[in-house]
């Protein structure tokens, strides 16, 4: 039987004119919106993208646009920062600045007498795409995380929020800018009851869709939020006044969070059965994405064009196949390097590009448009990169409008964020404007900006006692060895009772043996190598250390 190519993945990538001609409705209505312009850049990014998992795909030949923006371009891993938590990373991103700088410390924030999931009114500090504007260029945004409510553009540029995309319709009012657009998206948004049936056996090859398997129903919802993102950007494509266009794309870190211990390898703890269905689907994520950027190369063509991810994610058998049951326990699956592509006629042909940061990548925009990074920006040009000359001054940005919404509406945002994993439903129930979690993830952040002294101060405020989360204590103890905060390392030490800890409060023990002048004598035991013949690398880092310290 002969394949509809309308509906397939390859057609529905197309964009908003294929998904209208799929769904059999009109653009008549909408023509005087759509009168697509050249774009001088473009930003997209791919959360939890790395070259593990890309490059055999693109020795295969699975992604072709991501080839082809490479060849002749720049291309290089990429550093995260700590901790990898989204939204902290993609405003450091969009700002150039680290969390303690931009105000965005977690997945929620506490606003007036209730938690609720962040938004993008909480960042404290200028975006560059308020630079661009400042500077006389059009900036349009789709999907950033967090960019709720939709902030005005002062050249009528499109500004779709991430919570505009959502798989509820109660976020476009104040999602999506200019407000014309508004019909435009509620009429081609996807639905999971349309998605065809042969656009989601892509991610099953050869297997019979089974609409009561868990896994099934997860890349359904995934996918539709994906496609949905892609209509979006197609749609600010064709309705914005040029200039530049930030896209970013959650998917591939949520299908990676599901189906990454199905990825060949097959993992011991993964049955053949599991295996045999679900090992394609992160090999699908990665060729839909690039289906979606074959569609920005095409129409843009001429753009600076900026690949990125905010993290990778853990590959072979370093994987996950169960996670521990606490907050954020689903960023222990990111690694730490990401992958970073560039192409464009004012992108420097380097032949090495090294050290970059997710700091770097709003600087490098600006530069594209001859405009000079602020001064408070932390991130830096690489090395050879035409150095840009105009100097912004910057100019107050319209305010965007947040309406209230019903408790309801926040209560379902949190639902998502707790099945996630990143919120603990407890959580959602204690009162008062403390949230811990955020806290942590703070501290994490100053210690990773080697300021220890700073990230205890933080994590000393959350009140922190033996019965405190492992993970918070550990950060402690860390914490108060970098300052060389000794005595009260001495105490602290104490609350860690865990079992499974017992060699790493050892290791504090006997630090403090050493920074008293008293000789290091290593535990017993402590050099038995693994089955493999090897010793654990944390184990030679950490003691290596502290052999060190006692000039050993």
């Amino acid at each position: 039987m002969q394949q509809d190519f309308k509906h397939t993945l390859g057609f529905l990538a197309g964009g908003y004119q294929n998904i209208a001609q799929f769904k059999g409705i009109s653009l008549a209505p909408y023509q005087e919106l759509l009168a697509p312009r050249r774009f001088h850049s473009l930003l997209i990014g791919w959360d939890a993208a790395d070259w593990v998992v890309a490059m055999p795909l693109l020795e295969k030949g699975a992604l072709p646009n991501l080839a082809a923006l490479m060849q002749g371009g720049l291309h290089a891993p990429i550093a995260s920062m700590d901790p990898p938590i989204s939204p902290m990373l993609w405003t450091s991103i969009a700002t150039s600045r680290w969390p303690i700088d931009h105000g965005i410390h977690g997945f929620t924030e506490w606003h007036e007498d209730h938690m609720r999931a962040v938004r993008g009114t909480s960042i404290a500090v200028p975006t560059f795409w308020e630079v661009l504007e400042s500077g006389g260029t059009p900036a349009s945004a789709v999907a950033w995380w967090p960019s709720h409510p939709a902030q005005p553009s002062v050249y009528g540029a499109v500004r779709i929020s991430n919570l505009a995309v959502a798989e509820e319709s109660n976020w476009l009012e104040e999602g999506i800018l200019p407000s014309t657009l508004q019909p435009l998206f509620e009429a081609l948004r996807i639905c999971p009851e349309e998605v065809p049936a042969e656009g989601l056996a892509s991610f099953f090859p050869g297997r019979e869709l089974d609409s009561t398997d868990d896994v099934v129903r997860s890349v359904l919802k995934i996918l539709v939020h994906a496609l949905n993102v892609h209509l979006a950007a197609s749609i600010a494509m064709a309705a914005a006044p040029g200039g530049h266009l930030s896209i970013y794309f959650d998917a591939l870190d949520h299908f990676k969070h599901l189906a990454m211990k199905y990825h060949p390898p097959q993992l011991s703890a993964v049955t053949d059965e599991d295996f045999a269905k679900y090992h394609f689907i992160v090999e699908a994520a990665y060729r839909l994405h690039d289906l979606f950027l074959g569609t920005y190369i095409e129409s843009q063509p001429e753009a600076n064009t900026f690949l990125i991810s905010d993290h990778g994610f853990r590959s072979g058998e370093k994987r996950w196949t169960a996670l521990p049951n606490h907050a954020g326990a689903p960023a222990l699956e990111h690694q730490f390097y990401g992958i970073f592509v560039a192409k464009g006629p004012q992108i420097p042909a380097l032949e090495q590009l090294s050290g970059l940061t997710l700091l770097d990548i709003a600087p490098m925009v600006l530069a594209t448009h001859n405009l000079k990074a602020l001064p408070e920006m932390a991130g830096h040009l690489p090395a050879y990169w035409p150095t840009p000359t105009h100097e912004v001054v910057l100019r107050s940005a319209p305010q965007a409008v947040e309406q209230g919404r019903s408790p309801q509406m926040e209560e379902e945002l949190l639902d998502t964020l707790v099945k996630l994993g990143y919120l603990e439903a407890q959580d959602r129930a204690q009162g008062g404007a403390r949230l811990v979690e955020n806290g942590y993830y703070l501290a994490r952040s100053l210690r990773a900006q080697q300021r220890p002294r700073e990230a205890w101060q933080v994590l000393q405020s959350l009140e922190l006692g033996p019965g405190s989360p492992s993970r918070y204590l550990l950060l402690g103890a860390a914490l108060l060895a970098e300052s060389k905060q000794f005595e009260a390392l001495a105490e602290f030490v104490d609350w860690i009772q865990e079992d499974a800890l017992a060699g790493v409060k050892e290791y504090y023990l006997r630090l403090l043996k050493v920074s008293r002048g008293e000789p290091l004598v290593l535990p017993e035991g402590l050099l038995e190598p693994l089955d493999g013949g090897v010793l654990p690398k944390e184990q030679v880092v950490l003691w290596g250390r502290l052999l060190v310290k006692a000039g050993r």
